[in-house]
């Protein structure tokens, strides 16, 4: 059995940068539980009639979906670590950018807009990673739903 990769992209229109590639060659990780699409969840009209039990739903559109990402950032320094988490915060800080998560070499590309996220253990930095210059970081990511697919 072939080890399952998993890569991303994120845009940096907004800071006039090149986009940022989420690759191991670049000090980043996406760890095996890194990633989910997030729950599907509707919007929904209905209409509703004091004399009839029920509603029928006249209309539903996809809403807003919100993804986790987690992210190991490594690298052979301290301070390159820490540069480099840096560089990430700033890519899901933007308030529009593209994200597209390869994962087996299926791509999934999702519009997102600015991301809550966490260094290390809930906000608290992980004393034994750092000590290796390794840290975590964990993105909730708003998105639109893509268009198509089972996600």
């Amino acid at each position: 059995m072939s080890a399952l990769t998993t890569t991303g992209v994120i845009t940096r229109t907004e800071l006039a940068l090149s986009d940022l590639s989420i690759t191991p060659a670049g000090g980043y990780y996406i760890q095996r539980d890194g990633f989910g699409p997030g729950q599907i969840e509707w919007r929904r009209s209905e209409a509703e009639s004091p004399y009839v039990a029920g509603s029928t739903l006249t209309h539903a559109v996809k809403g807003q979906e919100t993804s986790t990402l987690k992210i190991r950032v490594e690298d052979v320094t301290e301070a390159g670590m820490y540069s480099r988490m840096g560089t990430l915060a700033t890519a899901f800080e933007q308030f529009s950018y593209t994200m597209t998560i390869t994962i087996g070499g299926q791509a999934f590309a999702y519009e997102c807009d600015c991301s809550d996220y966490s260094v290390g253990d809930g906000g608290n930095v992980q004393d034994l990673w750092v000590r290796s210059f390794t840290q975590m970081m964990v993105f909730q990511i708003p998105h639109k739903p893509i268009d198509g697919g089972f996600l």
